[in-house]
């Protein structure tokens, strides 16, 4: 989720690989504050079909968008995960202090 500037997001796979992923992002010039929320072992993946996206809003969607809607929508989103976590848990409440800023 990107809102204000601010990221926040869920990163799974194996330890290793995320590991070396982690301490590539707090590299990154472009990222300050890189914070790690939560870190959970799992099973299986809680989001084994999703993949990184981005989509920007112009003018004319951010005219059309009526945030409350949207942050509720989120919110209602949030919920029907079918197998929540900590981590998940963690995530749902960063995003929503996130939207509501």
């Amino acid at each position: 989720m990107f809102h204000n500037n601010e990221f926040i997001q869920i990163i799974e796979g194996e330890k290793v690989a995320l590991n070396e992923l982690f301490a590539k992002i707090k590299k990154d010039e472009r990222h300050s504050n890189v914070i790690l929320l939560a870190e959970t072992e799992t099973k299986e993946r809680v989001f084994p079909t999703w993949s990184m996206a981005y989509h920007e809003l112009n003018e004319h969607d951010s005219i059309n968008i009526d945030k409350l809607l949207f942050v509720n929508n989120l919110i209602t989103l949030s919920e029907l995960i079918a197998k929540p976590t900590q981590a998940t848990r963690l995530f749902w409440l960063m995003a929503k202090q996130l939207l509501e800023q």
